[in-house]
């Protein structure tokens, strides 16, 4: 397995073409190569004029388009352990800091 990331950890992706969105992803199953990630739902704390102030919550978003769980191969298992999220978004494996708030700037 993967140092120090085991089921049920959350990872984070950043992503946008001219803004900042965030995804948190659940880890629900964890092979030597592979894993199985679940959209995780946010919580908007605050904000305004495009900007949000954003964290995960604990429940799974079933709503959202990419509800489904997805099967991810881990990539760079020499390196720094990561995945690419329906094929185009970038997520590190590596433990999320659960206090920390993101900003997100919808404004395109």
């Amino acid at each position: 397995m993967i140092a120090n990331v085991k089921v049920g950890d959350v990872i984070h992706t950043s992503w946008g073409y001219s803004m900042t969105l965030h995804d948190f992803y659940r880890i629900e199953k964890l092979t030597p190569k592979t894993a199985v990630v679940q959209l995780m739902k946010k919580e908007v704390l605050g904000g305004g004029m495009g900007a949000l102030l954003v964290k995960p919550t604990d429940e799974v978003d079933r709503c959202h388009s990419f509800g489904e769980p997805q099967r991810v191969k881990i990539r760079g298992l020499d390196k720094k352990p990561y995945v690419f999220i329906r094929g185009c978004q970038l997520a590190y494996l590596e433990p999320y800091d659960p206090n920390r708030e993101y900003l997100e700037n919808h404004m395109d």
